[in-house]
């Protein structure tokens, strides 16, 4: 479980993905700005109840489905097995699926 208030999401729209990792609210804005939210009728899996009741609160209409497989890391082994393997080393990005808990201040060096 991550930790409280921060989300990492995947947005998938026809032939639209969309990525980001944060706060519910900054989340979801990125992904699904307000304007568009009330319009959206959205097949949610793995929320928790706080990201359910902040697309809710958006007028959005949402439905929580359940995982096909668990635990979780079988789900992610399921979803490479279905990924073209990359062409080469270069193309390979990680995705951490979230913030980092701390962020290390930059020094000023004037």
């Amino acid at each position: 479980m991550g930790r409280p208030g921060v989300i990492s999401a995947r947005y998938r729209c026809e032939d639209e993905t969309k990525r980001a990792s944060g706060r519910i609210a900054e989340v979801l804005n990125e992904l699904l700005p307000p304007s568009e939210a009330g319009l959206k009728s959205l097949d949610v899996v793995g929320a928790s109840k706080d990201v359910l009741d902040a697309l809710a609160e958006r007028g959005s209409s949402v439905r929580s489905v359940n995982p096909a497989v668990t635990p979780a890391a079988a789900a992610a082994a399921l979803a490479a097995c279905s990924r073209v393997p990359p062409g080469s080393l270069h193309e390979v990005r990680a995705d951490y699926g979230e913030l980092p808990a701390a962020k290390v201040p930059k020094l000023d060096r004037r």
